[in-house]
């Protein structure tokens, strides 16, 4: 990934919402806690299931503003 590509994912990535900016960095632990998707879905107080389903609709977010951004860009 170059920097731009990463500065538009940080972008992109911040006008998300909280709770889905908190799945998709504990996910792919962002943050470096090693905490699993499991240990945040507990903290949220959802299941499992929930927290995959926020985090595929985070990611689909995501493709669709970087391809916007890169279409307009």
């Amino acid at each position: 990934m170059c920097v731009q590509d990463l500065g538009r994912l940080r972008l992109s990535l911040q006008q998300m919402s909280e709770a889905k900016q908190a799945i998709v960095i504990a996910v792919y632990d962002l943050d470096e806690t090693g905490d699993s998707g499991a240990a945040h879905a507990q903290t949220l107080g959802c299941s499992r299931s929930r927290v995959s389903r926020i985090h595929r609709g985070a990611l689909d977010e995501l493709r669709h503003a970087m391809n916007a951004e890169v279409a307009h860009g």
